[in-house]
């Protein structure tokens, strides 16, 4: 999800925060030149056999569902062109179109419907099974949202070091797709939302195990949007 720092998705005077890094990749060179033409503007290089090292200061891009991205607009095609990302594993993410919440979900909320498949550049190509007019084509992974361990202040003293585990844990989502996971356990969808489009609203899962940290991690192993607006849950501790 991070483009270099060369391109910008906002006009100069927009306004809001921008999330910066120091990213060290692992680039082709050619004789220690490197090359810039179309994504290559962004600090990758495409040219030579020899694997160097450099770090750059990105721009992360939460227009993105993956890293290191080029994104195509235009007629229907099957291939695109991503010669920095040759020989790596790649997710290809298109847009189905537009998708308007109805009564299933809580919000009334427009949302594109995204859909992705994971393919291997081969001589600087990604090759889907279908054609797409438009595709984010980059290296897929895991977002983990992990909470900080809780504090209770009880009549036997502080919850910290106790063990515990949440009797219930509820999340709150905001136009998710594919297949997050909450403590390791895969959304279950409510029935009646299933195939509807990107998910809004409450999801509840029953947490079985103790220890001395009660945290919860959410999981998004899609590249697919995924979006957290709140989290909770009932709490059950030993005395000891």
């Amino acid at each position: 999800m991070f483009r270099a720092s060369g391109e910008r998705t906002q006009p100069a005077n927009a306004s809001g925060d921008e999330l910066w890094a120091a990213v060290e990749r692992e680039l082709p060179t050619a004789d220690g030149a490197f090359q810039t033409d179309a994504f290559l503007q962004a600090g990758f290089q495409t040219a030579g056999e020899a694997i160097e090292r450099r770090r750059y200061i990105e721009v992360f891009d939460g227009h993105l569902s993956t890293d290191a991205a080029l994104v195509y607009t235009g007629e229907a095609v099957a291939q695109f062109l991503v010669p920095h990302l040759e020989g790596k594993s790649v997710a290809v993410v298109f847009s189905d179109g537009a998708f308007q919440m109805d009564g299933v979900q809580e919000n009334m909320v427009q949302a594109e419907v995204l859909d992705f498949e994971r393919v291997t550049v081969v001589d600087g190509l990604a090759t889907t099974t279908a054609t797409h007019f438009n595709a984010e084509v980059g290296l897929p992974f895991v977002s983990h949202l992990k909470t900080l361990r809780p504090e209770l202040q009880l009549a036997t003293g502080s919850l910290q070091g106790r063990r515990q585990h949440f009797n219930e844990v509820t999340v709150r989502f905001l136009c998710a797709s594919g297949h997050p996971r909450i403590n390791g356990e895969a959304v279950r969808y409510p029935e009646e939302a299933e195939g509807a489009g990107p998910y809004t609203g409450d999801i509840r899962i029953n947490e079985r195990g103790w220890d001395r940290r009660g945290q919860i991690v959410i999981e998004q192993v899609d590249p697919l949007p995924c979006t957290v607006l709140a989290l909770g849950g009932s709490i059950e501790v030993e005395d000891g």
